[in-house]
């Protein structure tokens, strides 16, 4: 017999509770070069003045977070293994002062020499866990500065901004396939210009941290803010216009949580469809509605007939405001 340990279901029910154990959320103390790349300011003031109201992340992301931690040093020993020296002490987190703004940057390796060769000034260099086939994507810098993930453009600002802190002219992305294991390096120069406008970025953002103020939501993007931790605070905002209603109506918030549960099941889901339709369509023309947890916007769609005139019909986009737990990032 096989025991239940062995079992795929209750084996993956023990994998995801193990996994949540490990999750940890943590105030932002300084600006980090690690995320001064994401797009949202509202996201990067809130990680300092609201990081006890966002939601953990779940165990899926726990699980590349701690990938990526265990890929590390085996791609600094190949490396080393290759021939390049690093900076030997343990290199820890630096802080530096911009104005009233602290920025705290850590690169992975500082390089210093490759194969008897001595690197004067040293080489900022971090390891990035990538999918194969985004490793054989990015050529050079130029890729992460115009790819369309937001995490991908993050990778050259993290670095950039350590190299104008640290001054030193020159930086490596070490991009280590998750798939085949093989390291490509991409090498780079200073930046100044990116880099600068992260530093006014930073000194502008300093002030919404001090007074507390809460920066305007970015437009709403599935990439972004569908997995932010604050999506349920921040979206909708909460000047939502006079478009958008508020309803307490429990048959329909039970309506959209059924609907959600049941999509795979065609028939059911058609007929609960067309039950929230009916729902919807009651609270007349609105632009936006909350219902519990759920947003439903409101478009109006041409539909084509083949016998009749094309008609206006009312459609509504359903989305949760729980954030996604799986992401689709290349980051390690």
């Amino acid at each position: 017999m096989i025991p239940d340990g062995l079992n795929p279901v209750s084996f993956q029910t023990a994998q995801a509770e193990r996994l949540a154990t490990t999750i940890e959320t943590w105030p932002w103390k300084s600006f980090r070069s690690s995320g001064m790349g994401h797009p949202c300011d509202r996201y990067i003031t809130w990680s300092f003045t609201r990081w006890k109201e966002a939601a953990p992340h779940g165990f899926v992301l726990e699980s590349i977070f701690q990938l990526g931690r265990a890929l590390q040093p085996i791609a600094e020993q190949r490396l080393v293994d290759m021939g390049f020296r690093f900076h030997r002490e343990p290199y820890k987190a630096e802080q530096y002062r911009i104005g009233k703004a602290t920025i705290s940057a850590k690169p992975d390796v500082l390089i210093t020499g490759y194969q008897g060769a001595h690197y004067n000034p040293p080489i900022v260099g971090d390891i990035k866990g990538v999918q194969a086939w985004a490793w054989g994507h990015y050529h050079d810098i130029h890729d992460f500065w115009a790819a369309d993930n937001w995490i991908v453009r993050g990778y050259a600002t993290q670095v950039n901004l350590q190299m104008l802190l640290m001054d030193l002219p020159v930086g490596v992305l070490f991009l280590f396939s998750k798939g085949h294991g093989l390291i490509k390096p991409v090498p780079f120069e200073l930046d100044y210009a990116a880099a600068e406008a992260v530093l006014q970025r930073v000194e502008r953002l300093q002030g919404e941290v001090e007074a507390q103020r809460d920066p305007p939501p970015i437009e709403y993007d599935d990439g972004i803010c569908g997995r932010c931790g604050f999506l349920a605070l921040c979206y909708p905002p909460r000047d939502m216009g006079a478009g958008a209603v508020v309803v307490q109506d429990e048959q329909l918030i039970e309506d959209l949580g059924r609907r959600a549960i049941l999509k795979e099941t065609a028939s059911e889901y058609s007929a609960l469809q067309k039950s929230v339709n009916a729902r919807l369509k009651q609270f007349g023309d609105f632009e936006m509605l909350l219902a519990g947890e759920w947003v439903v916007v409101r478009k109006e769609v041409t539909v084509k007939g083949y016998s009749v005139p094309p008609r206006i019909d009312t459609r509504f986009e359903i989305r949760s405001l729980q954030p996604k737990q799986q992401i689709a990032s290349e980051d390690g």
